[in-house]
């Protein structure tokens, strides 16, 4: 993926993940026939103090693999940044694909890209 997604912490203390601008089929290699691509954001937050402190949450959503353009957008996710705490925000990438006219989740580990976007401590 070439565009760069950020994450960062907002005034009410919750994450923010700045998903840029993106053609998906000039700017995501993705397997062939690929017809969409789910976008996976993960945020887990733990204390080092308290091991019994973690909290997480998802979003997920879906586009269509062609060269529409993707406008700029700024998700926050749901969750309160303790003081004290390490957070880490998650990116995966999963793609819908058509196999002799199915669409499919494709299931291939080695074609699910993910990746750390940003960590914090609060």
């Amino acid at each position: 993926m070439k565009p760069v997604v950020t994450a960062g912490r907002t005034q009410q203390n919750t994450v923010s993940i700045l998903m840029p601008t993106l053609n998906p089929v000039k700017d995501i290699k993705a397997p062939a026939n690929t017809t969409g691509i789910s976008f996976k954001l993960r945020v887990a937050t733990c204390s080092l103090a308290d091991d019994n402190s973690l909290s997480s949450t998802a979003k997920q959503f879906t586009v269509a693999y062609d060269n529409s353009l993707m406008p700029e957008q700024e998700i926050e996710l749901p969750i309160t940044l303790a003081t004290g705490n390490l957070t880490v925000v998650m990116l995966a990438l999963e793609y819908t694909v058509r196999k002799k006219g199915v669409k499919q989740i494709l299931k291939d580990i080695n074609r699910m890209p993910a990746g750390v976007v940003g960590s914090m401590w609060s």
